[in-house]
């Protein structure tokens, strides 16, 4: 049996990535025939940075922008 470990964040309390690899562990603590795959999902707000991460193997880059007020601040 495959069991594929597909999960949102918990909010204010782990991660998407964090959220599946708890499931994971618990569910390797039952020892049956089965395999599973993580995939860490997102809706789009907080955390999608990490789950293209995750998936896609991107780099987060850091750089120096102007904000509204013409105020120099860190973005990524």
């Amino acid at each position: 049996m495959n069991i594929l470990l597909a999960c949102d964040s918990f909010k204010d309390g782990l991660p998407a990535l964090a959220v599946c690899q708890a499931i994971e562990r618990g569910l390797q603590q039952c020892k049956g025939p089965f395999s599973t795959r993580i995939f860490p999902l997102a809706d789009g707000g907080e955390g999608l940075s990490e789950i293209l991460d995750f998936h896609l193997g991107l780099k987060k880059v850091s750089l120096q922008v102007q904000g509204p007020l013409h105020q120099s601040v860190s973005a990524s």
